[in-house]
C-alpha cells in the first residue's frame, strides 16, 4: 500500500503503478485484488491500473509519517 502511494505521488506514476499493480508473483496479484475488493483501490478502467483511492491515502497518512511517505 505504501508503494502505491508512493509511486502516485510521483511525477510520471502511470507506468510505476502499473509495474506495481500488475506483479508476476501470484501472492502479490491476490494482495491487489483483495485491495481493490475493500475499496482501497479503484479498480482498472481499460489500459489504466487501479489508483490509490482517497481512503487508502488517507490510511497511510495515518499509520506512516511523513519522511516514510516520500521514498520506496
Amino acid at each position: 500500500m505504501r508503494k502505491l502511494y508512493v509511486v502516485e505521488k510521483q511525477d510520471q506514476p502511470r507506468n510505476k503503478i502499473r509495474d506495481v499493480t500488475k506483479p508476476e508473483n501470484p501472492i502479490e496479484m491476490f494482495s491487489i485484488q483483495t485491495l481493490i475488493r475493500y475499496g482501497l483501490l479503484r479498480d482498472s478502467e481499460g489500459t489504466m491500473p487501479p489508483w490509490p483511492t482517497d481512503l487508502l491515502k488517507q490510511l497511510l497518512e495515518i499509520l506512516y509519517n511523513k519522511n516514510e511517505l516520500k521514498n520506496i
